[in-house]
């Protein structure tokens, strides 16, 4: 459990830093980072979808932290 745990954190660690890359990408970019020319729009939609893709990361950080399974930690 402690290795599925750890990589759910990683996961969303990952998946959270490459959304909020791409979007600020798209920002910097203005409306160029709209355009299919570019490619970023296309990272900032895989970006999103990974997000989700093996369980959204609220999910995730809930079921690490222990939240809403009845688990508590430190007693």
């Amino acid at each position: 459990p402690a290795d599925a745990t750890l990589a759910g954190l990683a996961k969303a660690f990952a998946t959270q830093s490459g959304e909020e890359i791409c979007s600020d990408a798209v920002q910097v970019l203005g409306g160029y980072g709209y355009m299919e020319d570019y490619g970023i729009e296309r990272r900032l939609r895989d970006a999103k979808n990974l997000c989700v893709l093996g369980g959204p990361n609220s999910r995730l950080l809930a079921r690490a932290g222990g939240v809403g399974n009845g688990e508590h930690h430190g007693d």
